[in-house]
């Protein structure tokens, strides 16, 4: 006789060492609303972008960079980046600190490391698709 399983409460959120509180998994998450699903999908829109997803690695790795540092990193023009980095500003990704003539630019959404860090396991993982390889042989072959 098999053991009934009990359906899983959602949990509430619970406070982190920032002081802010846990955000629930998207498992224990009601289905998406359509106004959320909009937001979502704008928030996709602005990360799916080689220029915007270079700078926000850039700022991973050098945090509070100014424009000039992050133009000379990525080897484009001022204008180019300065444009980019609004729009993350705008939905609040970034947040900008002016000190003198330099405004110096930060990943302020807590979300960002985590969510380029699954991108780019995606992009890995999707590494073997593209050559025409199933990832399924790939780890059969390693496993050998």
């Amino acid at each position: 006789m098999s053991a009934k399983r009990r359906p899983e409460r959602p949990t509430m959120p619970r406070r982190v060492a920032s002081g802010r509180f846990a955000k629930l998994s998207v498992h224990q998450r009601p289905l998406l609303e359509v106004s959320q699903a909009d937001h979502l999908e704008k928030i996709f829109g602005i990360l799916a972008n080689g220029t915007r997803l270079r700078i926000l690695h850039f700022l991973l790795r050098s945090p509070d960079a100014g424009v000039t540092e992050i133009t000379e990193a990525l080897g484009m023009k001022i204008s180019a980046v300065s444009n980019q980095l609004q729009k993350l500003a705008d939905l609040g990704i970034v947040a900008t600190t002016r000190e003198g003539q330099t405004i110096r630019y930060r990943i302020i959404d807590p979300c960002v490391p985590e969510l380029l860090e699954i991108g780019w396991c995606l992009a890995e993982d999707s590494e073997p698709h593209r050559q025409g390889v199933s990832p399924r042989t790939v780890g059969k072959a390693n496993r050998r």
